[in-house]
Parts: structure tokens; C-alpha cells; sequence
């Protein structure tokens, strides 16, 4: 009997990450150590490229900071790191082999109910994408979290920022150049994940109502 497979769709900054290490902790649940994975965002579009340099940027990261790590740590980021380039080794094959994330999914699997992706960037794959997924197994669900719109925002932004910031740069300054692109109707991520009426349309349009779940952050 397949498990039940567990789609998060975001949005970013709304407990995805929590609900990432909550299910990845329970021993009835089956989840990779690659967070956002971003599979079905990437397939079969041009985001591909920019997946597979953050996930090569994860993995020179995570080895890097290695000699670090208590013995304890070692062991869990070894782990993680295998599972990291097992899933380098989907990315770059995928498109040949249509079964190889069914089975990255897969592996390991000790008769856990529940496997689950939770990968923010899927909250704006679109209806069509999100109806594909929609097979993955017989028992496929789908959970999307919202916050307040203006907490959300801010937060997202200041990651951004935060992320982007040059040694020696004005955090506050970087802030409000950042502040004004989104107010200028620039498309960013930032609106993208903002868009909540967006992925709502599109998960009720293809997604049956006992299969789909909203929750608010708060």
C-alpha cells in the first residue's frame, strides 16, 4: 500500500520550514534531507538551471563546514549530503527518466504512512503543473499556509536583503531599494508568493476539496 504523499506549497515565510522539520522528525513520516526540493518547479522550464546551482551551492557549503561539526552533526550532514547528490543525480536525469523523483521519494522507505516535498516555489507552478501532481499516488494531498499579507511580505523581503547584502552594505539602505522595486509592479518572488487568491483559484480549478488544505501562519 502506498503512503500518502504530502505536497506543501508555501507560501515562503509562512512555517514551511517548520512544517519541513516537524514531519521529517516523525517517525511515521518519510522525508528527504534536501529542503525544497522546487522538482516540479523546475521541471520542464528554464528554472531548472537555477535549482541546480543552489542545490551544487549547498552541497560545497555543507562540506565546507564539515571539519566544524560535533560527531553527532557529522553523522546528520553526511546523511544530508547523500541525499543531496541523489538528488543532483534526478535533476540532471529527469528529463530522461520520468520516474527518477518518484523514486529519490521513495528510497529508504520503512513502512512510514506519509512522504512528503514541501517546497514553497510550488504555491506559483500554476493549475496545469499542479494537476500533474495531482497522481503522484493514490492518496495525494496538498497544504497551503498563509499570514498576514503585510507580515508575510515584510519578512520575505527582508530575507531577500538579507541574503543579497555585500560585506560593508547599509541593510536599512538595501532595504528601501528593494522596498521600491516591489512598489514600482515589478514581478519578484516577494509578489509572487503574495498572490494568495492566485494559488487559491488554482488549487480549487484542479484539486478536490477533501485533498486540499489551507492553514494561516498565526
Amino acid at each position: 500500500v502506498l503512503p500518502m504523499f504530502v505536497y506543501g506549497l508555501g507560501a515562503a515565510k509562512c512555517g514551511t520550514t517548520w512544517l519541513y522539520e516537524y514531519l521529517r522528525a516523525h517517525p511515521d513520516c518519510h522525508v528527504r534531507g534536501v529542503k525544497e526540493l522546487n522538482y516540479f518547479y523546475a521541471i520542464n522550464t528554464a528554472n531548472m538551471p537555477k535549482v541546480v546551482e543552489r542545490l551544487e551551492s549547498e552541497i560545497i557549503r555543507t562540506e565546507d563546514n564539515m571539519h566544524m561539526a560535533s560527531p553527532a552533526e557529522v553523522a546528520k550532514k553526511s546523511a544530508e549530503l547523500l541525499d543531496m547528490r541523489d538528488y543532483m543525480r534526478v535533476l540532471k536525469t529527469c528529463r530522461e527518466d520520468k520516474n527518477a523523483y518518484f523514486r529519490y521519494m521513495m528510497l529508504g522507505m520503512r513502512g512510514q504512512k506519509l512522504v512528503a516535498d514541501i517546497s514553497p516555489n510550488y504555491c506559483y507552478v500554476g493549475a496545469e503543473m499542479l494537476a500533474a501532481m495531482l497522481p503522484t499516488a493514490p492518496n495525494t494531498r496538498f497544504i497551503y499556509f498563509m499570514r498576514d499579507p503585510v507580515a508575510r511580505f515584510w519578512s520575505h523581503l527582508r530575507m531577500n536583503v538579507r541574503k543579497a547584502l555585500k560585506a560593508g552594505a547599509d541593510f536599512e539602505a538595501e532595504l528601501r531599494v528593494a522596498l521600491k522595486h516591489e512598489l514600482d509592479g515589478s514581478t519578484t518572488d516577494v509578489s509572487a508568493h503574495s498572490d494568495y487568491a492566485g494559488v487559491l483559484a488554482d488549487m480549487e480549478a484542479v484539486i478536490p476539496a477533501e485533498r486540499r488544505l489551507v492553514m494561516f501562519y498565526e
